[in-house]
């Protein structure tokens, strides 16, 4: 009874990342409901990303964002596709577990297209390891 929007969406999504997946593309186990499996992976990179591109009649209403991960999963920043560019939401509140980051924004928000972002430090050890990502509308 998990209140993600995409989970299990498998068809309804079109991915993109500058970052490994663990299980071929991997992309498939961000949304497959498992918070302890590893579905992407980074130690290197400065900057990581992953963007997703609904179809099939998916539009999620983005009220909130949570990510399950190690390492520099909670310096998630989320953004939308609006008028031909990336627009960052600010999170009214983010609340940190063990593991888990939850971005609660103002109002929900239908998207064609998210991305989240995960900056890290230039010339460091910058170790991304992400299980699950989930949106829903509050």
């Amino acid at each position: 009874s998990r209140d993600s929007q995409i989970l299990e969406r498998y068809d309804d999504i079109d991915f993109r990342s500058n970052f490994s997946g663990v299980h071929g593309d991997g992309f498939y186990k961000v949304i497959d409901g498992m918070y302890e499996q590893l579905a992407r992976e980074s130690e290197w990179k400065d900057d990581c990303f992953i963007e997703m591109a609904f179809k099939n009649g998916l539009k999620p209403s983005v009220g909130a964002v949570r990510v399950h991960g190690r390492g520099l999963f909670d310096r998630a920043v989320v953004s939308v596709w609006e008028q031909g560019a990336w627009t960052r939401l600010v999170p009214k509140s983010v609340e940190k577990g063990e593991d888990v980051i939850t971005l609660r924004f103002d109002r929900a928000v239908p998207v064609d297209r998210l991305r989240l972002d995960f900056p890290g430090d230039k010339g460091s050890r910058n170790k991304l390891e992400i299980f699950e990502i989930e949106i829903s509308n509050h």
